[in-house]
């Protein structure tokens, strides 16, 4: 009777040390808080911070501007073009394969017959453009120190990580200038912004600095 007892015991003892870990969220400051994870985990996603470092002036030290035709988008053409393998890319076109999302714009966009710039600042230029954002929810641009006006735009969290611009009132359906944040912290900036132009789409994508 011992035994099986003991037996019994040493069951239960299994069972509630060696139970599968939850595969859930349970941080309610997560955005994914009680949702399942789906690689088999429990790991918790934050949202980017915009309260905590988004505020004040970055230094803009690397830039990339190019437009495409309004019903696609670089992701939906990089895939069309890398279909293709390396060799048959090299052979087909005569360059050497793309290998980021830079070099992808630059050859689309020469493909399509469209637009490309790019634009980096040295680290120690004194000119450069600044962007600032304010905490009354506007963003603000200045070349070599001198505020441009005309290029002010309000702004709002349009979800946890994208921000809407907008000049005049903002109605979520109908918004199309939108600044998706690729990273956020006190030194660093990145972020790719989408705007619609008729039968085009302008994208910038932007690294910057914090400049106290």
């Amino acid at each position: 009777m011992l035994q099986r007892l003991t037996t019994f015991i040493l069951i239960i003892f299994c069972f509630s040390a060696c139970k599968k870990e939850s595969t859930v969220c349970k941080d309610e400051n997560a955005v994914n808080f009680n949702m399942e994870d789906q690689d088999g985990g429990a790991t918790c996603v934050f949202a980017i911070d915009i309260n905590e470092h988004l505020f004040g002036k970055w230094k803009v030290m690397y830039q990339l501007v190019y437009k495409l035709p309004s019903n696609t988008t670089l992701d939906a053409l990089i895939s069309d073009y890398s279909a293709l393998t390396y060799v048959e890319f090299e052979d087909l076109y005569e360059e050497d394969y793309p290998l980021s999302e830079i070099e992808w714009a630059e050859f689309i966009t020469g493909e399509l017959g469209y637009t490309y710039s790019e634009f980096e600042t040295p680290e120690n230029s004194s000119m450069f453009m600044e962007i600032e954002y304010t905490t009354d929810y506007k963003v603000k641009y200045y070349n070599n120190f001198d505020y441009n006006e005309s290029l002010t735009h309000n702004w709002l969290q349009f979800d946890y990580d994208h921000l809407a611009y907008y000049t005049n009132n903002y109605i979520a359906s109908e918004e199309m200038d939108i600044v998706e944040l690729q990273i956020l912290d006190e030194n660093d900036f990145h972020y790719r912004r989408v705007e619609k132009q008729g039968n085009e789409k302008f994208y910038e994508y932007r690294r910057c600095v914090k400049n106290y």
